[in-house]
């Protein structure tokens, strides 16, 4: 989306549900689209169309519509109100508008940032909130999951109340296509490392051994630069997966990068910081595969 088409709908939108949202729903929906601008910017999405969709996701909240169940049918009636009020062509705004409250399977990725960004905006407080947002911070797939996880507990389990099949569908689609195995993805890094002549790549198996990970990757890099371009080259197959580093450390002294991707850790060393931190020797007892 465009800056300027962009700024034509905000001035038309904002006035609008400034009019028909309450007080309270206005707040939550600014909140909510702090938090998509936000998620946008850091999964390389469209900012202009994360806050547009954000500001119209509970534009429907207070209509009245006989015989229907507004809780759910808000986000469907918002979508086509979208539509019809503001002239609102875009499939994947539509969408995230749509899907907001259950989820579906085959989100977008703008999809997925509003869903979270409506349940987990500053405003919300409810049990697991706190790991959802932390999710969100790295990886979309993982913060849905853990999202509709929770929609499943306190929908069906706790208050026995009908779970829209859109919000089951969504969990099974997530974990069936998107989610990667923390083995599969150890192994596609070590892959990666080796494609890049990465030197004596190791995977170490330490989820017996370890509260905090699955895998240990390490490799040994020729100089520091090296040990940069092997940090470019995950990211580079990584990111575009929507899989991001919780934390990554040594980005500015590089003899020992170190990428925490929550049940996989990726230790890229100098070979003389690999000796005389002896990585393999503290491990030693788990299992251990060289890569090349």
């Amino acid at each position: 989306m465009d800056y300027t088409e962009f700024e034509r709908l905000k001035k038309e939108i904002v006035p609008y549900i400034e009019e028909h949202l309450k007080p309270s729903r206005l707040e939550h929906t600014m909140n909510v689209v702090k938090v998509a601008k936000e998620m946008a910017e850091r999964f390389g999405e469209d900012a202009y169309k994360a806050e547009i969709a954000a500001l119209l996701h509970d534009m429907a909240k207070y209509e009245k519509r006989p015989g229907v169940n507004m809780d759910f049918a808000h986000s469907k009636i918002g979508a086509e109100m979208s539509r019809e009020i503001f002239g609102i062509e875009d499939e994947d705004i539509l969408n995230a508008i749509a899907y907001h409250t259950t989820g579906r399977a085959g989100m977008s990725k703008l999809e997925k940032i509003v869903f979270l960004a409506d349940a987990i905006e500053p405003g919300r407080n409810y049990p697991r909130v706190d790991e959802i947002r932390e999710a969100a911070e790295t990886d979309l797939d993982r913060a849905c999951i853990l999202s509709l996880e929770r929609t499943i507990e306190h929908v069906r389990d706790e208050k026995g109340w009908y779970l829209h099949p859109d919000s089951l569908k969504a969990k099974q689609y997530l974990e069936e296509n998107n989610l990667m195995e923390s083995k599969e993805l150890a192994e596609l890094i070590a892959k990666t490392l080796d494609d890049k002549k990465g030197i004596d790549v190791a995977l170490i198996d330490i989820a017996e051994r370890s509260s905090f990970a699955d895998y240990f990757v390490l490799v040994s890099a020729g100089n520091e630069r090296h040990a940069q371009a092997l940090r470019d080259s995950i990211e580079d197959v990584l990111e575009p997966m929507g899989i991001f580093p919780k934390n990554v450390e040594g980005k500015n002294k590089p003899t020992w990068i170190l990428m925490d991707y929550r049940d996989v850790i990726v230790n890229i060393m100098t070979q003389d910081a690999r000796e005389k931190y002896s990585l393999e020797k503290i491990w030693g007892d788990c299992e251990i595969t060289l890569c090349n």
